[in-house]
């Protein structure tokens, strides 16, 4: 059975021109019940710092969606 969460995540990053700036944002996954939501959450985030090629990630809080 799949349970879905919101979680949100930041990404600090620096602009060509050497502004950083803090990038919030939030996502919907679901997970099993094997698997954790925050693991699932630090997934999503490490991978979204890769493709913006982010300086760093700051993971938020979960919850579920009812």
């Amino acid at each position: 059975m799949l349970t879905k969460y919101r979680g949100h995540y930041s990404l600090t990053t620096v602009s060509e021109q050497g502004e950083v700036d803090k990038c919030s944002r939030s996502t919907e996954f679901e997970v099993d019940e094997f698997e954790h939501p925050g693991a699932r959450l630090r997934r999503i985030a490490y991978a979204a710092m890769e493709k913006y090629n982010a300086l760093g990630v700051s993971i938020g809080d979960f919850r579920e969606v009812t």
